[in-house]
């Protein structure tokens, strides 16, 4: 039903959304290379080694607003509380919402509504990536202030139906109230979605894509994805070769970490590139690396 979900999706953030302007399908166009920045660890190792992705939920994201669902079932409850007090009132009788009463049926939908926040996103697994590899905060945020890496995948070359599953981040300036999509219009799982592919406008320089499984009561945090291809190239970063040398001599398991790393680059003949800071710009560049130069700060 991807195709289906993405134009649906598009009605629904012209209608409801708070973007800047309409999207239209070209918004959905998947880039040819999408990166994923990390730090080296034993996690990331084994996922290029057996060609995996790690898919998480969104209960252990960083961001408080990512993938939540709102709802404004307080507003319906005043609603209806007003008309049924007018009503009656219409026909001579006193209120049939007392002060009190409101005040606890209201408590009541606020809790429902801060409930609500996560518990229908919480079964989503996710897989972050960009389409971006040259965003400084990007490289302090996500690769160890500039001393991991960015791996550049081509999902083209994927041999099952991965792609299907890609959707785009759509950056907005308010939360997307979905109360009437999943109350009058029963599109629960079309509003989870939606929600789970917004994110405010403050993170828009990410330029993120993610790949979305839903896996309900799935007790697991993370799940790996298998099939993932082989890597078109690895961007190192400016500081990767610079901790090669610290690492030596304060954290030894680190050290054996980045030598893992290497190794495995080398056997899977991957090309390499390394971030270069510009003079006079706050642009980033990259150089190719041979690999064997790497491999002398080792000896």
């Amino acid at each position: 039903m991807s195709e289906k979900a993405r134009k649906e999706i598009i009605e629904l953030y012209n209608k409801y959304g708070s973007t800047d302007e309409l999207i239209d399908i070209n918004y959905f166009k998947i880039p040819t290379i999408l990166y994923r920045h990390s730090i080296i660890n034993e996690y990331v190792i084994k996922d290029l080694e057996n060609h995996l992705l790690s898919a998480t939920s969104p209960t252990e994201f960083n961001d408080l607003y990512d993938s939540t669902m709102h709802f404004d079932n307080i507003s319906d409850y005043r609603r209806r509380f007003k008309e049924l007090n007018d009503g009656s009132k219409k026909l001579g009788m006193g209120e049939v919402i007392s002060k009190e009463m409101e005040a606890i049926l209201e408590k009541q939908a606020q809790e429902l509504d801060e409930h609500s926040l996560t518990y229908l996103t919480k079964d989503f697994k996710i897989i972050c990536l960009s389409s971006n590899s040259d965003d400084i905060k990007m490289w302090s945020h996500y690769s160890n202030k500039n001393r991991g890496i960015c791996v550049a995948y081509d999902f083209n070359k994927c041999t099952t139906n991965l792609k299907k599953f890609i959707y785009p981040i759509v950056y907005i300036n308010k939360p997307i109230d979905v109360t009437e999509l999943c109350e009058v219009n029963n599109q629960v799982m079309l509003a989870a979605l939606i929600s789970v592919i917004s994110k405010f406008k403050d993170w828009e320089h990410e330029r993120e894509w993610r790949i979305i499984f839903y896996l309900l009561n799935d007790p697991e945090k993370r799940i790996d994805i298998i099939n993932i291809p082989k890597p078109e190239f690895i961007i190192l970063g400016s500081k990767f070769i610079e901790n090669i040398e610290v690492s030596r001599s304060s954290n030894h398991s680190e050290y054996l970490l980045i030598q893992k790393f290497i190794k495995y680059v080398e056997e899977a003949e991957i090309e390499l590139k390394i971030v270069k800071p510009q003079i006079r710009s706050f642009q980033l560049e990259f150089a190719e690396i041979n690999v064997k130069d790497i491999l002398r700060e080792f000896r």
